[in-house]
């Protein structure tokens, strides 16, 4: 799997997780403490997040890491 590839899977996990627990960009970005606009990078897999970004957003969203790079949603 190509690094596009990956971006895209843990965005669309990152996404689904979130819409599933019904909170918006912003209600996340704030709960992991990152910037809205870095998270929808993210979410829209035009960046690859670090791992302390991913932990943190893996915490936010009552997740793990493992289940942010999995494509299980």
């Amino acid at each position: 799997m190509n690094k596009q590839k990956i971006a895209i899977n843990i965005g669309r996990n990152i996404k689904i997780r979130r819409i599933i627990l019904g909170i918006s960009q912003l209600e996340l970005s704030k709960k992991a403490n990152i910037n809205q606009s870095h998270l929808s990078l993210i979410e829209n897999g035009k960046k690859i997040a670090s791992i302390p970004i991913l932990d943190k957003i893996a915490i936010a969203l009552n997740s793990t890491i493992s289940d942010l790079l999995c494509q299980k949603y």
